[in-house]
């Protein structure tokens, strides 16, 4: 495994290069506790908190361009409920999220999905 059996040190060397991305749009407003995943060339934010406050909103933003777009649930369809913590797995096109904690603090045990293809949640 790796450098075994190896008397020299493997040489690693890791350069941080931080860069601020400039956006447009209305990006999300500050929180903690949220989500976030990547799909083709998307960062999704969902949920999350600050302070007493809980969301069940999602954004996406656009890396090579720059914009923020908030999705909207289609008409009858149910929307995750407002949550902090809860988990996430981008797997194709879809984002797959499951648990968190209510306002109530009460465990959530739901699974949704959000197909970013169709934009459908689900």
């Amino acid at each position: 495994m790796g450098n075994q059996g190896s008397i020299e040190p493997i040489p690693y060397e890791v350069e941080l290069n931080w860069k601020k991305i400039e956006s447009n749009g209305t990006p999300p407003c500050p929180r903690e506790a949220h989500i976030a995943v990547f799909i083709a060339g998307k960062l999704y934010i969902y949920g999350g908190g600050c302070g007493s406050t809980q969301y069940s909103d999602l954004f996406s933003l656009d890396v090579a361009e720059g914009s923020w777009t908030e999705h909207q649930v289609a008409e009858g369809k149910v929307a995750p409920p407002k949550s902090t913590g809860a988990c996430a797995a981008a797997v194709g096109n879809s984002i797959y999220i499951f648990g968190g904690l209510n306002m109530e603090q009460e465990w959530l045990d739901e699974l949704f999905i959000f197909n970013t293809g169709k934009k459908l949640l689900r």
